[in-house]
């Protein structure tokens, strides 16, 4: 293992991604490939370590090593995939006003090339041109493994509504932070950025989805069926808080506290219980179980005196005005906490 590694190390290899003192082991050549920028020749270095020669910390370093080079080739493929993209967007027609390759052609060859569905390859396409176009720290990123394809995909799909200009400044808030976040953290931390950048074009927006609220339901085997509610933001965590505090009422009887949830639910909608015992917090002048909703916010927000977005428990960043719909609700409790920036 060791000559056959020291046999692929020539100067220019060397130069440019040997480490400070020449690795002997499998493990300290994993360790310092799980460190190193993602490339050609580090993935010829990484192809010929042997599973059977690592140990647990060294296999741990490979995995990190292959992770790194699998962003790195998918930052070659969002390449790809924007100029392909940019091909069918800048076609010309011919002589008889047809166009011989369109973004149709396009997607029909990106699926067939990676075996995905119509709507999948355009997903990818559009992912890729929004990269490229608007994100350049984000593919950069990407090259180097420091983030993985899905937090840069994120970075596209949540800036998708906004202008150049906040999409760049958003971009630029969350970028540093990236390398050290899970995909989820890095989608949160758009969101809030997204909320801070264009504090009124998200209202703008908010206002708009609210219309497009709506319930819908889909069979499922074995007698089965999904349920599903799309609605705001606030109203889901009121929601939830009520099924959380209604399911805390039920006798301990074997159920699982995701089927007391469901039968919460149930009960709220269809049978409307009133006059229940609630030991998880006393009830509501109707009888019902006191739900607890949690929102952390500034004072100045909470005032008007600035749009700063607030924080919603177990959903995340929420809009200043989602924030204050929820601190005003009726029967709101407030508990003070007070921070130093």
């Amino acid at each position: 293992m060791q000559a056959t590694l020291l046999d692929h190390d020539d100067t220019a290899t060397t130069e440019t991604t040997g480490p400070p003192e020449q690795p002997v082991t499998a493990d300290e050549w994993a360790a310092h490939l799980a460190s190193a920028t993602p490339g050609p020749q580090t993935a010829a270095m990484l192809a010929l370590l042997e599973r059977e020669q690592l140990s647990t910390t060294g296999r741990i370093d490979a995995l990190k090593a292959w992770e790194r080079h699998v962003a790195w080739i998918q930052a070659q493929q969002v390449g790809l995939l924007a100029d392909i993209e940019a091909d069918a967007l800048d076609a010309t027609p011919n002589e008889v006003g047809w166009v011989d390759y369109d973004w149709n052609f396009a997607c029909e060859d990106v699926a067939c090339a990676l075996k995905l569905s119509g709507n999948t390859a355009a997903d990818r396409l559009a992912v890729a041109t929004a990269l490229e176009g608007r994100f350049p720290t984000t593919v950069s990123l990407l090259e180097r493994g420091e983030i993985c394809y899905l937090q840069a995909k994120a970075v596209a799909e949540v800036t998708g509504t906004l202008d150049p200009e906040a999409a760049g400044v958003v971009e630029a808030m969350v970028a540093p932070k990236m390398p050290a976040q899970s995909v989820g953290q890095t989608r949160r931390a758009l969101n809030r950025a997204v909320l801070k950048a264009d504090p009124l074009g998200a209202e703008r927006r908010h206002r708009r989805r609210r219309e497009d609220r709506t319930i819908w339901h889909r069979a499922a085997e074995d007698g089965m069926a999904t349920w599903t509610a799309f609605l705001p933001t606030p109203q889901a965590a009121q929601l939830d808080a009520a099924v959380d505090a209604h399911a805390a009422t039920f006798a301990e009887d074997g159920r699982t506290l995701n089927q007391k949830r469901v039968d919460a639910l149930y009960d709220l909608v269809v049978n409307r219980p009133t006059g229940m015992d609630t030991p998880a917090g006393g009830t509501t002048p109707g009888g019902r179980s006191a739900a607890v909703v949690q929102v952390t916010v500034s004072l100045d927000t909470l005032i008007g005196v600035d749009e700063e977005p607030g924080q919603l428990k177990g959903y995340g960043p929420v809009s200043a005005t989602a924030a204050r719909e929820v601190a005003f609700a009726p029967g709101t409790i407030w508990r003070r906490l007070i921070t130093h920036p």
